[in-house]
């Protein structure tokens, strides 16, 4: 399941670079060779593609345990950096957007998750 995530707010490319490093870096929580990011008007590139302005960062997620995973790792960047750009999520055109209090939740973040995976089916 192909998830991306993109930022909505004044600082949102800016914030978009600091989440991709924050789950780069976080290696233990998700597999980095399975978060890609992709420029504007370009085709997907290689999985450390940072050329032009950010847009989307794009998740390939096959199991729960992986969702949950990245709700926790997006979750701990706004917390760390106290984002004010709202999350969209989005996979097979659907969409869920939070904000505010939702994405310091985990629980909240990994519902929005969920019900990505619910419209697949």
């Amino acid at each position: 399941m192909r998830i991306q995530l993109s930022l909505n707010g004044a600082r949102s490319d800016v914030e978009l670079r600091s989440l991709y490093r924050w789950l780069r870096a976080e290696g233990r929580q998700l597999d980095s060779a399975g978060v890609t990011v992709r420029a504007p008007g370009a085709g997907p590139g290689g999985p450390h593609e940072m050329g032009g302005a950010f847009e989307v960062v794009e998740f390939v997620v096959g199991t729960a345990t992986q969702l949950g995973s990245l709700a926790v790792a997006v979750a701990a960047w706004r917390a760390a950096h106290h984002s004010r750009s709202s999350v969209t999520f989005e996979h097979g055109g659907t969409k869920v957007t939070l904000s505010g209090a939702d994405l310091d939740n985990a629980r909240a973040v990994l519902s929005a998750l969920e019900e990505l995976r619910r419209n697949e089916a």
